[in-house]
C-alpha cells in the first residue's frame, strides 16, 4: 500500500494507457464523504495552457500512481 499526501500529486505527471504524457495535476475532487473521487489536469501543449481547458479524471481510471500518474486509459477515451 502506498501512502502518500494530496498536496504530492499537485504537479505530477499523467501517463495515459498507451505511455504518452496527457498533462499535470493541477487540483483534486474531494466528496462529501472526504473520498478523492477526480483529478483535474491541466492538459500539455500551449494551446491548452492558453485556454486553459482542464480535464477531469475519475480516481477509477488512474491504474498506478508511482513517480508520475498512470492512467487506464487514452488521451482520446478521457475527453470523451
Amino acid at each position: 500500500m502506498i501512502v502518500m499526501l494530496l498536496k504530492e500529486l499537485i504537479g505530477m505527471e499523467i501517463i495515459d494507457k498507451a505511455g504518452e504524457t496527457v498533462g499535470l495535476v493541477e487540483d483534486f475532487m474531494i466528496d462529501e464523504k472526504g473520498k478523492v473521487t477526480h483529478l483535474i489536469v491541466l492538459p500539455k501543449g500551449i494551446v491548452s495552457k492558453m485556454t486553459r481547458s482542464k480535464l477531469n479524471v475519475e480516481w477509477s481510471d488512474i491504474n498506478a500512481i508511482e513517480d508520475v500518474v498512470m492512467l487506464k486509459k487514452s488521451e482520446e477515451q478521457l475527453r470523451k
